[in-house]
């Protein structure tokens, strides 16, 4: 069994290798034949990226951006989670809110961002406000599909011995969406992240999006894709956490391989 995994991350990594490969050509490529101050070689990429991975700021300004949308993803989980649970528990209450919520969902956060300004201001609350505009009215109408999710056998069984209220909420509920839950969050949490930019347009001096703001402004295309690409392995990373966290709390369900 271990060879034939050592096999497969083996195949796994020659295929991401000649794919990278091929992609750097094709870059190289394309970029012949456009501007190159618009559309840089990956030589230029590379250098730059290496340039902007060894400045101190860089990281300073990750972190302010990491904090900004862990706080508005915690509230859109702490608003979400619950509010889901009661329209799946009644379904008066979400035959009266969902529609406000399915209209809200509609509208792109770019277009609210002179509302909150308008309303919040432009200080941090106004960023954290649109991440959660963006994430939480999504996240909710995913909660409540992995609520329907959860088997009927497994509610009436628990209902047969007695258990009801609050313990059939918590102990078959929540445990049998548990792992579908966690899914969602994981993928929420993705969209937080592609909300940042419209979130740090507002009045930043900081955070990974308003550098990639800055590289824009002064066209300097390098830096911003290189700013880019610092965004692409952290989400691979906190991807893979939330993976980790998902496989760690609920063991009894394995992740299908791709």
């Amino acid at each position: 069994m271990p060879i034939l995994k050592r096999k497969e991350k083996i195949k796994n990594i020659t295929l991401f290798s000649v794919s990278f490969v091929c992609f750097v050509f094709l870059w190289n490529f394309i970029a012949q034949f456009n501007n190159p101050i618009l559309f840089p070689t990956s030589k230029q990429v590379f250098n730059e990226f290496f340039n902007v991975i060894i400045t101190g700021n860089t990281y300073s300004h990750l972190l302010a951006s990491f904090v900004l949308v862990l706080k508005a993803f915690f509230c859109s989980v702490l608003f979400a989670l619950p509010t889901a649970l009661l329209c799946f528990k009644y379904r008066l209450l979400s035959k009266i809110i969902l529609p406000y919520h399915e209209f809200v969902r509609y509208i792109p956060v770019p277009a609210l961002v002179p509302f909150c300004t308008a309303i919040l201001g432009v200080e941090d609350i106004t960023k954290i406000a649109l991440v959660f505009i963006g994430t939480y009215f999504q996240m909710l109408f995913l909660f409540i599909t992995n609520f329907e999710g959860v088997s009927k056998g497994y509610v009436d069984s628990a209902r047969t011995l007695g258990i009801k209220g609050v313990d059939l909420t918590t102990k078959i509920i929540l445990r049998a969406g548990a792992s579908d839950l966690l899914d969602s969050i994981r993928i929420t949490f993705a969209w937080s992240w592609s909300y940042l930019l419209v979130a740090e347009v507002v009045n930043s001096d900081k955070g990974i999006g308003y550098l990639v703001l800055q590289s824009y402004r002064v066209l300097n295309m390098p830096r911003l894709i290189s700013y880019l690409i610092i965004i692409g392995i952290f989400g691979i990373i906190m991807d893979s956490v939330l993976k980790f966290i998902r496989l760690k709390s609920c063991p009894y369900i394995k992740y299908e391989k791709e």
